[in-house]
């Protein structure tokens, strides 16, 4: 039965060692975004509606919903090297389920801010819930290899990529929609806590995942800790930071264009709101289908033998998606509606691009979240794991400022696109240093 999961990893969601923690994963990830984007909606409409509140708080939403994210992020920097400690030092599955109980806390408290309207209370609970994953994430990837066969953590990886975008795309629509119904904030929050209560019952399915080193000392210097983490991961073994470095540069890539995605559809398409969650789902479905195409292609060896390839090919569909999107002209009327995006031809060329960008990503990400796993020794691989979430916050928060930047000196967001597509060109040629030797030996002949 295990040597089959390594070719047809959908079998792993039939598998206790895997399915807790998949459906774990995905509420908590629906969870997050859930609450966010309600959030972020009643930044941008309820409070702006409202010249009073607007008034009193002295910021532009917009202002507002740019602080939302980076202080969703900051988490993962300031805490990502305890949690790494703490996962290393306490059995994995323990601290889960001491993460999902927070999270019922947290979602108590989101309910209370969404339903009382405090913008204050709100950006509180929307930390807190950076914190919690940022916790769950060291154990989230390091407990994989405890439970499964070498052979199957590239189909695990690409499952829980799968569960997590997915998840992403679905919170972000539900949050998105249910708090404009009427008594939308009600709805919300009751989702809020039901999914809280159902991510802690199926934490509690996950099996028993031992400490790697139990008589670890954690220290809880933030500063400290987080550049031994770093230091340990990015310094002694080269091919571990490689790893860890493209993983960075897939989550600055992913985050500026899904960043940007909404004023794309505005600027270069004139599309309306169904048009962004077109291609919001797409982009979704395509990351979704690159990641499980990894364990058709690689068999189960976990290695980067198509990452190169992969990156590459997202600059190609990247200088498409520039080149394509003039070509559709400047609009001067209203926004289009989504049928009347997809009767004009000119916009197959521009969702063909995005999908190829979308499933390119997916194979990009995937094998190099399982090489770490892999590749690092036991009583330290939650701290490795660690060292990567803080990498990839940083390069979160350093394309969201780039961008910014960009956009402040008059850049139009295809051109920022341009600008990312030709850096990822000169990342896909350093990332052939982590093709698998048989490969590399052919080119030295």
């Amino acid at each position: 039965m295990k040597r089959n999961m390594a070719h047809n990893q959908f079998l792993l969601l039939n598998d206790r060692r895997f399915l807790p923690l998949f459906i774990t994963q995905f509420l908590g990830a629906f969870h997050d975004n859930l609450f966010k984007n309600a959030f972020v909606v009643i930044l941008l409409f309820g409070v702006a509606s409202q010249a009073s509140q607007k008034a009193t708080l002295g910021i532009d939403p917009k202002l507002l919903v740019t602080a939302a994210a980076g202080l969703f992020i900051l988490p993962f920097i300031l805490f990502s090297a305890i949690a790494g400690q703490l996962a290393d030092k306490l059995p994995k599955d323990r601290i889960i389920r001491i993460v999902k109980i927070a999270e019922i806390l947290i979602a108590l408290a989101g309910a209370f801010s969404l339903l009382i309207g405090s913008v204050v209370m709100s950006f509180i609970v929307l930390f807190a819930l950076g914190a919690q994953s940022a916790f769950f994430g060291p154990c989230k990837f390091s407990i994989l290899p405890q439970h499964l066969q070498q052979n199957e953590l590239i189909g695990g990886n690409a499952l829980l990529n799968t569960g997590t975008f997915l998840a992403v795309l679905t919170g972000t629509i539900a949050g998105t929609v249910l708090i404009t119904l009427p008594y939308g904030s009600i709805i919300v929050s009751l989702s809020l806590i039901t999914c809280a209560c159902i991510g802690y019952a199926s934490s509690r399915h996950i099996p028993i995942a031992p400490s790697s080193t139990p008589h670890f000392r954690v220290r809880y210097n933030i500063i400290t800790q987080t550049y031994r983490i770093l230091h340990d991961a990015l310094v002694r073994d080269r091919f571990i930071r490689r790893t860890i470095l493209g993983s960075a540069w897939f989550y600055a890539m992913g985050g500026m264009f899904t960043a940007q995605l909404a004023n794309f559809t505005e600027e270069s398409l004139n599309g309306n709101a169904h048009v962004l969650a077109f291609l919001l789902v797409l982009f979704s479905i395509g990351i979704a289908m690159g990641g499980l195409l990894n364990n058709k292609l690689l068999k189960g060896r976990v290695e980067a033998t198509f990452v190169p390839i992969a990156v590459f090919f997202i600059s190609v569909f990247s200088v498409d998606l520039y080149f394509s999107s003039p070509a559709i002209g400047v609009h001067t009327g209203p926004l289009l509606s989504l049928s009347q995006f997809l009767e004009n031809t000119a916009h197959w060329r521009v969702i063909f691009d995005i999908s190829m960008i979308a499933i390119c990503g997916g194979l990009f990400i995937v094998p190099l979240k399982a090489i770490i796993q892999d590749r690092t020794i036991v009583a330290e691989r939650a701290r490795i794991v660690a060292a990567s979430s803080v990498m990839d916050a940083v390069f979160i928060i350093s394309a969201s400022i780039a961008s910014g930047a960009c956009i402040i000196y008059g850049w139009k967001i295809v051109e920022i696109f341009l600008a990312f597509a030709c850096i990822n060109a000169l990342v896909a040629v350093y990332l052939c240093l982590l093709l698998p030797p048989r490969i590399l030996n052919k080119f030295k002949k």
